[in-house]
């Protein structure tokens, strides 16, 4: 299982939300592309950046800050956040992501998204992000009207192979995963990789996680806020 740091950018800078609240914001560094550097020194290959303000706005807003993460040696870049043309698609990779992440626009474009994973395949994930039982989107402020259980059929319709999964509640919140209902029943479902993100606190969750047969682990606010080391998440996930 991998674990990938998740590095969210509103401004310019590294910040996280609570719960995707975006009152409820606190900045861990104005340089983004380091923090991103002293993950890679702590194990992690891939980073997770989310542009909340492209999240919010519909459109990438922070693609500057992508291009210096996306510059450090040894770092791959999946990025997520207001991507919802081809046009976006194209800005995206052009400043160096090596994978994108579709949330908004693959639910609410099915042709977009077909487009997308025809041209890039691999390269593109899907976002299912839930709160209560419902799948949200525009940068988690919407009701997407979709349950989870629905999400799943146009999913497989398209052939996504990667997935990550959500929950909005736990995001930000150092919760810990002592519940996980919704998620057990994405588990059975056949997608080629199944990452989770939400609420992820300490090595337990880690573990849980792991003997869920994940493909991935995004994890935030515990890195920065130290009741997670990366080091050694980085190696009980292995």
């Amino acid at each position: 299982m991998e674990v990938i740091p998740a590095i969210d950018i509103r401004g310019g800078k590294c910040v996280r939300l609570t719960r995707g609240d975006y009152s409820m914001e606190k900045v861990y560094s104005g340089e983004p592309f380091s923090q991103a550097a002293r993950f890679r020194d702590e194990g992690a290959e891939w980073m997770h950046v989310v542009d909340l303000d492209g999240a919010r706005e519909g459109g990438p807003r922070n693609l500057d800050a992508v291009k210096r993460i996306s510059a450090v040696r040894g770092v791959k870049t999946e990025l997520g956040g207001g991507i919802r043309t081809m046009a976006d698609v194209e800005a995206a990779f052009a400043v160096g992501a090596s994978r994108l992440v579709l949330g908004t626009a693959a639910f609410g474009n099915p042709a977009f998204l077909e487009e997308a994973l025809k041209r890039y395949r691999d390269a593109i994930s899907v976002s299912v992000d839930v709160k209560d039982g419902k799948v949200m989107t525009g940068g988690w402020l919407k009701d997407g009207g979709i349950a989870i259980s629905a999400g799943q059929k146009p999913l497989s319709v398209v052939n996504v192979s990667r997935v990550i999964y959500t929950d909005i509640s736990r995001d930000g919140t150092l919760n810990g995963l002592d519940d996980l209902r919704d998620f057990r029943n994405w588990v059975p479902f056949k997608f080629s990789k199944l990452v989770f993100a939400g609420g992820v606190r300490d090595l337990d969750d880690i573990r849980k996680l792991r003997g869920m047969k994940m493909d991935g682990v995004i994890v935030g606010k515990a890195l920065y806020e130290g009741t997670l080391s990366l080091r050694e998440a980085v190696s009980e996930a292995a």
